[in-house]
């Protein structure tokens, strides 16, 4: 089996930013996939705080690595109305000093079955009526 990605979630504040890059430097296709939503990521936050310098720190590697934004609640409904709230917006244009590539490089949208069949059956009405 050929593995595109080894995904690492939701690590934080109870590790170091050099830790979690050392980590993310062991393996090409090792990512750091970190969960936002509203209530734990929004500006000011400890855990925006966290991320922010994370973000900082990638942006001088002279090596990429992999980070992911993990796309929940309120935002994830949000980008599926083709709203990118501030913060998403603002990480994902964040680019390697070095390299120029974006330094977020890939999103996840966790839509959930009750937000998906709310969607759908608006869509759905709004077709027919």
């Amino acid at each position: 089996m050929k593995l595109r990605y080894v995904t690492i979630s939701d690590l934080h504040k109870n590790l170091p930013i050099e830790s979690t890059i050392d980590l993310l430097k062991m393996s090409p296709i090792v990512e750091l996939g970190i969960p936002v939503c509203p209530s734990v990521m929004m500006y000011g936050f400890n855990r925006n705080k966290w991320f922010n310098k994370l973000l900082d720190a990638a942006e001088q590697l002279k090596e990429t690595i992999n980070i992911a934004l993990h796309v929940n609640y309120q935002w994830c409904d949000d980008m599926c109305d083709n709203v990118v709230p501030y913060e998403i917006g603002a990480w994902i244009n964040r680019k390697n000093v070095h390299t120029q590539e974006p330094v977020i490089k890939r999103i996840q949208l966790n839509i959930g079955r009750v937000a998906v069949s709310i969607r759908y059956m608006d869509r759905h009405e709004k077709t027919f009526v």
